[in-house]
């Protein structure tokens, strides 16, 4: 046998695999999370049930996850996408997902359902999400 072909692997080639897997792995994932869909135009100051109406047809889905409070709870029956509603004002964010994972945050005011209006949409969502 070669004495070359019996040795380990030195450890620079490992290191090397190891860079290549690290980035194959974080480019998948953040092309993953892209997608094309788009972002209705002028949603802002758009009565939020005409802007929901927009943003589904788009091709985005409701990015369900139980909220906190109980009032909250009940808002979600009609909205499964709202997560949070600030308890001192009229202000709430609801959460939308891509078919590969992005994320599309809408922040919305008013006082009630009825009356909520977008003052605020990103496909940022700043750890919001979870």
């Amino acid at each position: 046998m070669n004495k070359k072909s019996d040795e380990a692997p030195k450890p620079r080639v490992y290191t090397k695999l190891a860079i290549f897997m690290f980035a194959a792995v974080t480019f998948s994932t953040v092309t993953a999370a892209r997608d094309d869909l788009k972002i209705p135009a002028s949603l802002v100051g758009t009565k939020y049930s005409i802007a929901r109406a927009r943003i589904l047809a788009s091709g985005w889905r409701p990015d369900y996850r139980s909220a906190d409070m109980e009032w909250e709870k009940v808002l979600q029956k009609q909205y499964p996408e709202l997560r949070h509603c600030a308890g001192d004002r009229p202000v709430c964010a609801l959460f939308f997902v891509g078919k590969k994972g992005a994320c599309l945050k809408v922040i919305v005011k008013g006082e009630s359902p009825d009356e909520y209006r977008v003052d605020f949409i990103d496909r940022e969502c700043d750890g919001l999400q979870q």
